[in-house]
């Protein structure tokens, strides 16, 4: 997912923008062992404090800034960091709707030590 760019309309941005955080972070939460499947598929930073408990006790904090960006620790180290999406306003000047005409390029930020891991060992090969 990282330096992943998504093409979207202007008027779903901040679906789409919250349902790539969700997985992002259900993913990062996955790869330590945590059981997300029956989660709900976009959570909101609401749903977040509401297992804030339960992700306490497993030495997991998640921390949301004020920028929309998200910090995830394990055992007090940073394991993962989503940083707000950078977004550009593209023309397509072939469509005729004026409504479709221009669009958003959603450019994704964030970096996790187990994408690092993997990076490495395929430069090592």
């Amino acid at each position: 997912m990282q330096g992943e760019i998504i093409i979207l309309k202007r008027d779903q941005q901040l679906e789409l923008e919250l349902k790539h955080k969700s997985q992002w972070i259900r993913d990062i939460l996955s790869k330590i062992g945590l059981p997300v499947e029956d989660w709900s598929e976009t959570l909101s930073m609401n749903d977040i404090r509401h297992i804030r408990a339960e992700l306490k006790s497993l030495e997991i904090d998640i921390i949301d800034d004020t920028d929309n960006g998200i910090e995830i620790y394990y055992q007090n180290n940073l394991i993962a960091k989503w940083l707000r999406p950078r977004y550009v306003l593209r023309e397509n000047p072939h469509e005729r709707n004026p409504k479709d005409r221009y669009y958003l390029e959603m450019h994704i930020n964030c970096h996790d030590v187990f994408s690092q891991n993997q990076d490495a060992q395929t430069k090592e090969e």
